[in-house]
């Protein structure tokens, strides 16, 4: 289309978005003492570099000036046509004629995971109103679940009874991902991925 300027864009600058170009080549496992172990096949992560460092050429991304919202803007008036976001972004998206698809793999040998993180409700065991509290929490997280997508833009981590299409699809790739840590302990990693990446714009 004469509008389109990006086959596809992401947010290089956020190493979430970043992950799925090395996701196979990466695993996290906590050590005896819980310390997260960022374990690397150095083969593997340097094949899926270069894969990464040749699509670039498809590519034309402005790494000082792309964000999230940059993204979905240029999505919603048609100047890219995929788009790399997470699922809370789902509802930025206007219009109805998108798709949502998981992340296809980079090549015949090279497989890809998108990185999944999950947001909690704690009740605090020593709270006053504890009770009352988990009540709450169960409220939102289960008897809602199908009604929080409309209501504040999140999808739950128990599928709706009346799931549309698009709601299936983020649910599978929800399960279909790989747990990503947000620890202190993986800082490191998320550190030294952006900085990798960045190289190469």
């Amino acid at each position: 289309p004469e509008n389109v300027q990006y086959l596809l864009e992401w947010d290089v600058n956020d190493a979430f978005y970043d992950f799925p170009f090395i996701s196979n080549s990466v695993s996290f496992v906590k050590d005896e003492v819980e310390t997260m172990q960022v374990n690397y096949d150095e083969d593997l992560y340097n094949e899926d570099l270069e894969f990464f460092s040749q699509s670039l050429e498809s590519f034309s991304i402005d790494a000082s000036t792309v964000t999230e919202a940059s993204v979905i803007s240029d999505f919603n008036d048609g100047k890219t046509l995929c788009a790399i976001i997470d699922s809370d972004s789902v509802a930025g998206l206007t219009g109805t004629d998108y798709e949502i698809r998981e992340l296809l793999a980079l090549n015949d040998t090279l497989q890809t995971s998108s990185a999944a993180l999950t947001d909690l409700v704690v009740v605090n065991d020593f709270s006053e109103k504890k009770e009352k509290a988990a009540d709450f929490a169960e409220y939102v997280t289960l008897t809602m679940s199908g009604e929080l997508h409309g209501l504040g833009g999140h999808y739950s981590v128990k599928l709706s009874e009346d799931a549309d299409e698009k709601e299936q699809i983020a649910y599978q790739a929800y399960e279909n991902a790989i747990p990503v840590p947000d620890s202190q302990d993986a800082k490191e990693f998320w550190v030294t991925l952006k900085e990798t990446i960045s190289q190469y714009f």
